[in-house]
Formats: C-alpha cells, structure tokens, sequence
C-alpha cells in the first residue's frame, strides 16, 4: 500500500488518451483496465471518457444496469437543460460516460482525479478525435503490427505526424514484430510497447500491475 499511496500523490489531476488507430486493437479494453487499477488500486476518482461511433456505451450500460452497484448518475443538477450529455453510468467506481463534443469536454475532465479518453479513430470523425487526444496530458496510440492493419496504422500515424512533427509517439500494441517495429521507429520515431495480456480487465495483479504503473508514470 505504500506503493499506492506515493503514486496517488504523484499523480494529482491527470487525463490520459488512448487513440485507437484500427478497431479492435484493444484500446476498450485497455482503458477499462487501466481505469480499475487507478480507481480499484490506488482509490483515485476515475472518469472514463469513450468517443467512438462502435455504441460502446449503450452496451455497457446495459450491462451495468444488471448489477445494483452499477448505475446511471449525473454530473450536474437535474435542472440543467443538457443534462443527458452529463449523465453516465457507475460501473464498479469508476464514471464512464460517452462524449462526441469538446465542448464540455472540460467540465468533466475537471471533476475527478484522472480522466481516460477511449478514443476510436475513422476517417469520418478524424479531426475531431484528434482534438480529444491532444488534448490530453499523456497520449499513447494503439495500434497492430499485423499486416492486415499495418498499412492503415501507418497512414494514421503519418496524418498525426502531419499535424505536429515534434509529437513523441507511442504506440501499444498486442502483436509484435520486429522488423515492423523498427520500420515504425525509423520512418516516424515510434516508441512501440507490447500491451501484457490482460484477460480480464477488472482484475489488475502482478506483472500487469507493474506494467501499468509503469504506462502512467513513464
């Protein structure tokens, strides 16, 4: 618990972006588990911030409303007109909502601790994506070194290049291959990390505790 209670201090106020460059390259599932192990492990107010066209959110709450300790709530007064964009849902302690707009971005970020944006790149919703990921203060991509996805991966990267050469990339990943990863690294400087496996994202031990530890405080 020391361990724990130093990084809760170190941390403070935080949001963490993980830009999924293809679909399902693991970023849900990651930014689930990262989630618990902030909220479940070092007890931080978590908010996790999905911005996806898959329907992600209605499927979890669904799920959530299964369960009693699982519920929609709402950020603000019930008075407020647009209440809907700030009601989420609690799903083992950590508020998880869906938010398409910058708009009022903020005003959630800015009540809890840490916020993860799950954020699920196409090409119609790019630009605004973008805007979600940098934006944040820690930003890693997720992507495949498969070589179905490599090549959409890649244009991806190089449109975020485009955009700011001097970003630092890092790319998560659950495949590897190293002549790929070198290519990545030499054409845009891509730090490449090998995602641990994670089979079940509301439990957090070992080796995956490390690992993640490691993520936010790299």
């Amino acid at each position: 618990m020391r361990h724990f209670k130093s990084n809760k201090k170190r941390l403070g106020k935080m949001s963490i972006g993980l830009l999924g460059l293809s679909r399902a390259v693991g970023t849900t599932h990651l930014a689930f588990a990262l989630a618990n192990y902030l909220r479940n492990g070092l007890g931080l107010k978590v908010a996790l911030i999905s911005f996806n066209n898959e329907n992600d959110y209605e499927g979890l709450k669904d799920y959530a409303n299964t369960y009693t300790s699982n519920k929609l709530f709402d950020l603000r007064d019930k008075s407020y007109k647009e209440l809907r964009r700030f009601q989420g849902i609690n799903f083992n302690g950590i508020h998880y909502y869906a938010c398409n707009n910058n708009a009022y971005l903020g005003e959630i970020v800015n009540s809890y601790d840490c916020a993860i944006l799950d954020i699920s790149v196409n090409d119609k919703n790019y630009r605004e994506a973008l805007k979600f990921y940098f934006s944040c203060e820690k930003r890693f991509l997720l992507g495949s070194l498969s070589p179905y996805k490599l090549r959409e991966v890649t244009e991806r990267i190089r449109r975020i290049k485009l955009r700011d050469e001097e970003e630092d990339l890092t790319m998560l990943t659950r495949d590897y291959n190293k002549k790929r990863k070198a290519k990545l690294a030499k054409e845009f400087g891509v730090n490449v990390q090998i995602i641990p496996e994670i089979f079940d994202m509301e439990i957090i031990d070992g080796k995956n505790l490390i690992w993640l530890d490691g993520l936010i405080y790299s």
